[in-house]
Parts: structure tokens; sequence; C-alpha cells
């Protein structure tokens, strides 16, 4: 989602960014806060919706701490597929879509063995 977007709309009267960076503190406000409970707290006090993109806070959970107060705007569950490189490689395995091949191991000897399974060059 694009934060012009969500400026435009006559509901958005002021658009902060956390962490934020050099593209996004003029015309928005950048905010320095360090964690989930933060970020929520602050969120409580002066906003009334929240939209999650960063991988980490999803991940994190800030996304049900968020829904608490209906702040936020995410699926909830959806972040494990941010997270977790084998589940996204098991979604896409069955979709029809191009990509590399992957394999999970667990230990220096299947993955010498997992070789076996995979075209060269790698």
């Amino acid at each position: 989602m694009r934060l012009q977007k969500l400026q435009e709309s006559p509901l958005c009267e002021k658009l902060y960014c956390c962490p934020g960076n050099v593209g996004t503190a003029l015309p928005w406000e950048n905010i320095s806060i360090g964690n989930n409970e933060e970020i929520v707290s602050f969120a409580k006090e002066y906003v009334d919706f929240v939209v999650v993109g960063p991988e980490k806070p999803l991940c994190e959970g800030i996304v049900d701490m968020l829904h608490k107060g209906n702040q936020g705007l995410c699926p909830r569950g959806r972040a494990q597929l941010e997270e977790a490189r084998i589940l996204r490689s098991s979604f896409w395995r069955n979709m029809t879509y191009p990509r590399p091949g992957t394999k999970q191991i667990f230990s220096y000897e299947e993955g010498v063995e997992a070789l076996q399974d995979f075209s060269y060059p790698l």
C-alpha cells in the first residue's frame, strides 16, 4: 500500500511512519519506537488506524496486539508466510508459478544427500 494513497483519504489527518526513513520524513512524521509494545501504546494514544508492513513486527505478533484495539490492517495469522521460508516454499510448491527448488534438511548428511535431487549449477 502506498503512503500517498493513505494520505489522500479525507479521513487521514496525519500520517506517522515507524521507524520511517529519509523518503518518509517529509511530508509525514517518522517516529522512532523500539518495540511492538511501545508502538501499540503510541497507536492507542495518537492513532486511529494502523497499516503494518515490515516483516519483523508481523512475525512478532504486532497485528494481534493491535487487533485487541481494532487498529490493525493486516490479516491475522498470515505473518508466518513472511517469516518461514520453508512454509513459503511449501505454499508455492503447490502453485504453477516458476520457483527455485527447495528441500528442508536438518543435518550435514541430509544436505549432502539432498544435493542428488538438484541439477547443477545450483
